[in-house]
């Protein structure tokens, strides 16, 4: 009766999903790891390979030094109403002045070159999702054409 008994634990154990199931999820695992995400560098270069990446990407850099500004201009602004009508500080009220004009004009470039490249970030005709090779292949000859150091 004990070796019954033993025979039927083993059947059951072996009739267990753990086994069969450990590994399918070691192949799931292993598929998982071949399609890993791309490297920064790959990003990148799948960026600067398409028109319509790069432009996104340096919109975001416009919209970025725009919102910068902004924050800036909020406190040069406090700083130009206490220095601005202090005759005793006219050197550090002009300075503060000049600095918010200039920081103003700045945010104005910077927005008519955010709308430059949304228009086309937003142009989807020449997207592309390109493959590490095809991306090496369309910067191959733009590398080539800079210029030696």
């Amino acid at each position: 009766m004990a070796k019954a008994k033993a025979k039927a634990k083993a059947k059951a154990k072996a009739k267990k999903p753990g086994a069969k199931a450990k590994a399918k999820a070691k192949a799931q695992t292993i598929e998982v790891v071949e399609e890993r995400e791309p490297s920064d560098t790959e990003l990148m270069l799948q960026t600067l390979a398409c028109p319509t990446s790069t432009a996104d990407r340096l919109a975001e850099v416009c919209e970025g030094a725009i919102h910068s500004v902004k924050e800036d201009l909020t406190g040069i602004g406090a700083a130009e109403l206490v220095w601005r009508l202090r005759p005793d500080r006219e050197p550090l009220g002009t300075a503060v002045q000049s600095l918010a004009t200039e920081l103003e004009r700045h945010a104005e470039v910077m927005l008519a070159l955010y709308d430059q490249f949304r228009a086309i970030a937003d142009d989807e005709s020449d997207h592309a999702d390109l493959e590490l090779e095809d991306v090496m292949a369309r910067l191959k000859p733009m590398l080539a054409e800079l210029p030696e150091e």
